[in-house]
């Protein structure tokens, strides 16, 4: 670090050097070019000579042949990981990293890749190797899209269908593709939806829409999402002219599981 401070200078020069000097060796400089992003923009170089901001500044000196998301992505390096993970591991894998950890844990700390495990979801291996024909590459993430925070779990007459749940095998993450830390990125943030709904709460849900079918129509539906082991309940679209019977049909719930008074 010394011989970085002696050859790079704690300067807008010094350090735009350094970046040029990092993106000329290529992608096992991230983590150099990154932390002289970091300098630039945390120490304010660009503004004391003069720049609107540093956006601006790097704009002038990279034009159109890096992008500001590039210099954002080598920029998160130094913040979560070592030099040593920068030149073991693709800056690439590196920020889905970071993305799947965010979704995993909001406001995590530094990451440990080597030690980091990946739960990812995979097709069940003969279908997939009949639609594939590739062998063990059929065993690749699922593609299906999640909705919002978590998958709706539509209700089947008068009762709520819990979500499927995608099969889900644990990997290293230097063990990871880039297309399985992608479907591991979906599954996070589907939050629980690929869980098993509890049988007191599907009881519950069933409860609700029957009470709705009953006294309002079964054009209301409800439905359930899972998100950081918090069950959510949505409605959508309710005409208003009809929303004192909706929250008549839900009150009527638990006023039916209310204890009833006791005879003198």
């Amino acid at each position: 670090m010394a011989e970085d401070n002696d050859k790079y200078p704690l300067t807008l020069e010094g350090q735009t050097k350094r970046m040029r000097d990092g993106m000329a060796r290529g992608e096992d400089a991230s983590f150099a070019v990154g932390a002289a992003y970091r300098a630039i923009l945390d120490g304010h170089l660009a503004e004391q000579a003069g720049y609107k901001n540093a956006k601006a500044y790097f704009a002038k000196q990279f034009g159109k042949s890096v992008s500001n998301s590039t210099l954002k992505r080598c920029g998160n390096m130094p913040i979560h990981f070592t030099q040593e993970d920068c030149e073991k591991y693709t800056t690439t894998n590196l920020n889905l990293l970071l993305t799947l950890a965010e979704a995993v844990e909001p406001g995590h700390g530094k990451i440990d890749p080597a030690t980091y495990v990946v739960r990812v979801p995979v097709q069940d291996a003969p279908a997939a190797e009949a639609k594939k024909g590739k062998g063990t590459e059929a065993l690749k993430a699922q593609e299906a899209p999640p909705t919002g925070d978590g998958v709706e779990a539509p209700p089947t007459g008068d009762g709520v269908e819990a979500p499927p749940q995608p099969q889900v095998v644990e990997k290293p993450f230097p063990a990871c593709s880039g297309s399985e830390l992608n479907a591991a990125i979906r599954l996070a943030k589907r939050g629980d939806a690929g869980k098993a709904v509890p049988p007191e709460d599907t009881q519950k849900l069933q409860q609700y829409q029957s009470a709705l079918n009953r006294i309002v129509g079964e054009h209301i539906t409800l439905k359930a999402s899972g998100k950081h082991g918090i069950l959510q309940v949505s409605l959508d679209s309710i005409p208003l002219a009809i929303l004192p019977q909706v929250i008549r049909a839900l009150a009527s719930v638990d006023e039916d599981d209310a204890p009833q008074a006791v005879a003198a």
